[in-house]
């Protein structure tokens, strides 16, 4: 929710929890704990090199991997936060999408096979009957960064009933009764220690921002490859979520887990390096990121994209490639595939079903770990990201109306493939249904008619020589393109927007993604699969 508090003091970061010492405040669970541990370190538990290897292990384990699968384990329907507009707006403003609780009611199954395996680890590290991860007589570390998840499902009122029985104590005793033992430790502590002392938002306020600035140690190692500098304007914010809220200040210390800037406010903001974006901001206050290819990460091999002429998809990512001058980097592989056996239409789907469970175009490998990458939005988003090309949200209306036509576009063309498929397909089985077909069409025109209007607007404005394109506007282009060689009239009264795509015709990217030229060499092609819809405009 609104973070008003934190707002006063200048920072934009809006997760729980944070520590503040003196003028220093310090965000994410992990660097908290980290700093905790250098100033009240836990002596009766010493810990060899193995110890905190095991520590860091569990701890990325739970907050990259298992932390989003136990939050959908949570009924939140069965919450009064279900009904409350507000709460979920501001879920969806964190997480940048729709937040449905119904969509992740669907997704619990998968996410319980997670916790699952969380339970089956934790089970497998107290089989020796220890009664902590590492062995030791009292609790460390490693079972605060083990504990909170399971803990957090063993324990949460709303799970009262809704546990599965998969993940019940029968399954895994030690693991249930290392949670209750551990649960008690903390009771047990809490009773001992003083009582903490409840402080409103001003008060905070007041202690921090009259506080002396204790000294930080400036350093950069040589090493480092941002090339940062002390005093320098950055930015800094989290890649995982709520990667929208963006602190920025001078930049007072970067170490190899840490980095630490002062803001307007002259507060000691301190992050870590895992999982945040630390880069440098021009005099303007834009974020100074490059398109240099210099910058891109190295592959070890080439990613491969798995593609078909004729599908607009296909032809979106690789056009987007070419405009951020990355197309030599993708190994182009042509594939017939289609949601029914059908030959010369599906002959492929199993090759890319190993990649892409749904067997759909495009599918791009990633070269240095062969993890498949769908579907043409979220390749494009990668894309755009490989190439350090600015995702973030822009506040300008131009930007968001701009990422809606990127979602209509790929509708529009869902819609005609669909007509392909029941005039091929359906048809040749007796099955076509024209009342179908015809709303698939309208749904088309439509979008036409947006498109229309955008350019109008300016959201869709002529494409610049000098500058690469973004998704969204190769989305567009493919659309109307892809559109247009199926034969649908579409021009007549959208002299906007004729234009505009007559200028597209003419941009490298169009003419090297051309249908009936090869990718690869730039010759004349022969597609194949799916000549008849080329040469006879049907659909």
């Amino acid at each position: 929710m609104p973070r008003p508090d934190l707002a006063a003091l200048g920072i934009s970061y809006r997760r729980i929890p944070l520590l503040a010492i003196g003028r220093h405040v310090y965000c994410d669970s992990r660097l908290i704990l980290q700093v905790l541990q250098e100033k009240y370190p836990l002596k009766n538990v010493p810990l060899s090199s193995s110890d905190k290897a095991v520590q860091r292990l569990l701890q990325d384990w739970n907050n990259d991997q298992i932390f989003w699968h136990a939050t959908r384990c949570l009924p939140f329907e069965r919450s009064a936060f279900a009904s409350s507009p507000a709460f979920l707006a501001d879920r969806s403003e964190a997480i940048g999408k729709p937040f449905s609780i119904e969509a992740m009611a669907k997704e619990r199954p998968e996410s319980y096979s997670y916790i699952r395996a969380l339970f089956q680890e934790l089970e497998e590290f107290l089989e020796d009957d220890r009664d902590w991860i590492l062995g030791s007589d009292e609790p460390s570390l490693a079972d605060i960064d083990a504990v909170y998840i399971a803990q957090w499902i063993v324990t949460n009122p709303l799970m009262d009933g809704m546990l599965p029985e998969i993940l019940h104590e029968k399954h895994f005793p030690k693991a249930w009764a290392w949670v209750h033992r551990f649960k008690q430790a903390a009771k047990d502590a809490e009773s001992k220690a003083p009582m903490p002392t409840t402080l409103d938002g001003k008060e905070v306020y007041e202690r921090i921002t009259s506080a002396p600035p204790t000294p930080t140690h400036g350093d950069i190692s040589e090493t480092d490859p941002l090339n940062l500098r002390i005093g320098q304007a950055i930015e800094v914010y989290p890649t995982d979520w709520a990667s929208n809220h963006v602190d920025r200040g001078t930049l007072v210390m970067l170490a190899t887990n840490e980095v630490c800037i002062r803001n307007a406010q002259g507060v000691l903001v301190h992050f870590p390096r895992w999982n945040f974006r630390i880069q440098a901001v021009n005099e303007d206050g834009t974020s100074a990121e490059s398109l240099s290819k210099d910058a891109i990460p190295r592959l070890d091999r080439p990613h491969r994209l798995f593609y078909h002429p004729l599908s607009p998809y296909s032809r979106k990512v690789y056009m987007l490639a070419v405009e951020l001058g990355t197309a030599d980097r993708i190994e182009l592989q042509t594939v017939v595939v289609a949601p029914v056996e059908y030959p010369g239409w599906s002959d492929d789907v199993p090759t890319v079903a190993e990649s892409n469970p749904l067997a759909k175009l495009p599918t791009l490998v990633l070269g240095n770990n062969g993890d498949g990458v769908y579907d043409s939005k979220v390749i494009c988003d990668f894309l755009e990201d490989e190439a350090l090309t600015n995702k973030r949200s822009d506040p300008q209306p131009r930007n968001w109306r701009l990422r809606t036509l990127h979602g209509c576009a790929d509708g529009m063309m869902d819609a005609q493939v669909l007509i392909l498929y029941e005039k091929k397909i359906r048809a040749e089985n007796n099955l076509l249904y024209q009342a179908w077909i015809d709303g698939q069409n309208e749904k088309i025109m439509r979008g036409f008619e947006q498109f229309e209007l955008e350019v109008g607007r300016g959201t869709l404005q002529p494409p610049a020589k000098d500058t690469p394109a973004s998704a969204a506007e190769c989305a567009v282009a493919c659309c109307v393109a892809f559109l247009d060689v199926v034969g649908v009239q579409w021009r007549d009264g959208r002299s906007k927007l004729v234009d505009w795509f007559q200028r597209w015709q003419e941009r490298e990217s169009f003419l090297k993604t051309r249908p009936d030229v090869d990718w690869k060499t730039g010759d004349a092609a022969d597609i194949g699969f799916g000549r008849d819809v080329l040469d006879g405009k049907k659909g």
